[in-house]
């Protein structure tokens, strides 16, 4: 193609260039791929799930994410819940249940593991636990504390409050240097 004739510009008020496409032309030279496609023969795979397996990378894309949703799944059904904390081999678990105009917590402190069962003999822990009662505008509506010494064996720490549509009961304490935070939903007997 000679470009010596070509117009690279033009003065202000005279007419612009007019560019001319002839498709037959730039496809007589294309390779016989393109030639296929733009005449239509060229076989097209069509649907969601034939699409997903067509090629190698496709598949190999498809079977990650279905790895990937099953182990987000299995994680999220078996994984640690907000009720449940564990901490130098005692487990604390929080309940929450309302029944009669009333909401009714409870925070259970299990033994400790075998493990560290040589490390509370004799010793008296206190527990010194703030409770909230939280509504469905994430508003708290009481906090109450109750305490009780760990001795080493299971106890139970409880408080009750009248029930004004709570929805959510948290519990915050420390336990042996950490501080525990556990989340419970009202369950509605």
């Amino acid at each position: 193609m000679d470009f010596s004739k070509i117009e690279e510009g033009h003065e202000d008020g005279e007419e612009p260039l007019v560019f001319h496409y002839n498709r037959e032309e730039r496809i007589k030279n294309a390779p016989e791929l393109v030639k296929k496609y733009y005449d239509g023969e060229l076989l097209q795979k069509r649907g969601l799930f034939r699409v997903l397996v067509a090629t190698r990378a496709n598949r190999m894309m498809l079977f990650v994410l279905v790895v990937c949703f099953i182990l987000v799944g299995f994680i999220g059904f078996f994984g640690p819940k907000k009720s449940e904390r564990t901490v130098q081999g005692v487990e604390f678990n929080l309940s929450a249940f309302s029944f009669d105009d009333s909401v009714y917590a409870s925070i259970r402190c299990d033994e400790p593991v075998r493990k560290f069962l040589g490390d509370y003999e004799g010793k008296s822990i206190p527990i010194v636990a703030a409770v909230s009662f939280i509504d469905a505008d994430s508003q708290v509506l009481f906090s109450e504390t109750v305490s009780e010494n760990y001795l080493g064996n299971q106890i139970f720490l409880r408080t009750s409050v009248t029930d004004y549509d709570i929805v959510k009961v948290c519990a915050d304490f420390a336990f042996s240097g950490e501080n525990v935070h556990l989340e419970s939903s009202v369950e509605h007997r």
